[in-house]
């Protein structure tokens, strides 16, 4: 009979998820592309939701479409300033998830399997761990996301009703969020 103690069972229930992450991340690199699948398969809250087969939507506030692929959105990106973001919960059929850090927040980009793109403003997570979780998502800056548009060659699409309010887009205060650009 074979037996196992815990620090054992631990180790093949994470060596399981690993190799199970890197065979489900090969299948769809024909579509991410290289840089792609090398960081999703180090991304640990897309290991564990890949195995576990979690899902949970996605997250507010469509900014547009792009028909680049995956690859060439994170080379884009990380011209941009953006770095790939490895803590982040993955919606369902994200392909590409990147920050840009300021002061204590980030600008979130998230793109998808069908082009959409996905960006918000909240904490960065290492500095402001507690309000990064408990305070709400607030729409990048419209310069953030002009510039993002316009680095994946995208078409815009706000979908206002994503917002708190019909004219909450528009009435969004620029000068305190909007990072310095170039």
């Amino acid at each position: 009979m074979i037996t196992m103690e815990l620090p054992e069972i631990i180790t093949t229930i994470i060596a399981a998820i690993s190799i199970f992450s890197v065979v489900y991340s090969a299948i769809v690199m024909k579509k991410a592309g290289v840089s792609v699948f090398l960081l999703q398969i180090q991304t640990p809250i897309s290991i564990v939701k890949r195995f576990l087969r979690l899902g949970g939507g996605r997250q507010r506030f469509l900014v547009g479409r792009s028909n680049l692929l995956p690859d060439a959105i994170f080379q884009k990106l990380v011209a941009a300033g953006y770095q790939w973001d490895y803590f982040a919960y993955n919606d369902d059929g994200e392909q590409v998830s990147m920050r840009k850090l300021y002061r204590d927040r980030q600008v979130h980009v998230r793109t998808f399997d069908d082009g959409t793109i996905r960006m918000h403003d909240e904490f960065n997570y290492e500095i402001e761990p507690v309000k990064h979780i408990q305070v709400a998502l607030v729409p990048a800056s419209k310069v953030e996301i002009a510039a993002v548009i316009a680095a994946l060659e995208a078409t815009p699409e706000i979908d206002s009703k994503e917002y708190d309010t019909p004219i909450a887009y528009a009435m969004q205060r620029i000068s305190g969020k909007d990072l310095p650009t170039g």
